[in-house]
């Protein structure tokens, strides 16, 4: 098995009177491993903010060897994306584009899910964390970024992120129309809203929100809607979204979990429990107790479904990781 580290840098950077950045001891990736056997990674650049040490997240030593190593692995799947959806060779430009493709793919049982999926995927999920370092990486640069800026990029396990979320002010906004959210859910599961952006091959942060403005939740700073050219990360993006609204409860235990949710909350999961939620749903009503978990419906895209977690159509219950209940207006 090929020895997964993160390189020691001597030169530390220095680019504010109050940020750091350099790389740490040699470490082995606790998570990814449907990858680290074959693609070397590397820890993120640590971050020193108001004295305190921030990890990031995990990166590519290397991304075009880690790209030439994927294309070769994945061949066969890359190339049914690539050709049911017009795609260039994938690359580090085009990433995302393949997998809102596989998302969509495997939401309408076009492909199943496998090994290889699985793998895909986990790769996407390392492309992602390097384009989040990199938007760190950008911000720090300059001296004049907000908190809240950096703070939602940053993993929900650093100290500066659990700073942010304890300096945050209770949301004093409009407590949502928990009836009015239920009904838009169930109107648009299986189906979507061309009055707002559509994002069929990854929608699901996009579904949420809209719920969210459907129970009468209103543009905030940090969370808006205009049109379909004008809109936050946080309602596109999961993780933001999430780190938007903030936690009030999160659990590895599924059957926690399932006990501690209510009709009417939004909740997340984080597959690989490396600081970054992956997604992004709604509960509309709460059933009854099975033999490991306490039943409950849930709405969302990609995969689009309004189900019971007890149904073949739900999967909720087979998430590994990390779940959460988020702290949004009831």
């Amino acid at each position: 098995m090929k020895k997964i580290i993160a390189a020691l840098i001597s030169l530390t950077l220095f680019y504010s009177s109050t940020v750091c950045i350099f790389a740490i001891e040699n470490q082995e990736c606790p998570y990814y491993e449907e990858i680290t056997d074959v693609i070397e990674l590397k820890k993120g650049p640590v971050l020193y903010l108001n004295e305190k040490k921030n990890d990031t997240y995990w990166e590519f030593s290397d991304n075009e060897e880690a790209f030439k190593t994927i294309n070769s692995l994945e061949h066969d799947l890359i190339s049914i994306l690539s050709t049911n959806y017009n795609l260039d060779n994938l690359e580090k430009s085009n990433w995302l584009d393949y997998k809102n493709a596989l998302e969509n793919e495997i939401s309408l049982n076009h492909i199943s899910e496998s090994f290889h999926t699985q793998r895909l995927l986990t790769f996407f999920n390392v492309c992602d964390n390097c384009d989040l370092n990199n938007e760190i990486r950008q911000i720090v640069k300059t001296d004049d970024y907000s908190m809240d800026e950096l703070a939602v990029l940053m993993p929900y396990t650093s100290p500066y992120y659990k700073e942010y979320e304890r300096k945050a002010t209770i949301n004093t906004y409009t407590t949502m129309n928990v009836t009015n959210a239920i009904n838009y859910a169930d109107k648009w599961a299986s189906s979507y809203n061309y009055s707002y952006a559509c994002f069929i091959n990854g929608d699901c942060t996009n579904f949420a929100s809209q719920i969210a403005r459907a129970g009468g939740i209103s543009n905030r700073s940090n969370w808006y809607y205009n049109s379909t050219q004008s809109y936050s990360t946080s309602w596109v993006r999961a993780d933001t979204f999430v780190k938007t609204w903030k936690v009030a409860y999160s659990t590895t235990s599924f059957k926690t979990f399932s006990n501690k949710v209510s009709k009417g909350k939004f909740i997340a999961y984080d597959s690989e429990a490396d600081g970054k939620w992956n997604h992004v749903a709604f509960v509309t009503a709460i059933g009854s107790q099975k033999s490991n978990y306490r039943d409950f419906k849930i709405a969302q895209h990609t995969k689009n479904y309004h189900a019971w977690v007890s149904s073949d159509t739900n999967g909720w219950e087979n998430v590994s990781g990390l779940k959460a209940i988020i702290n949004t207006p009831n």
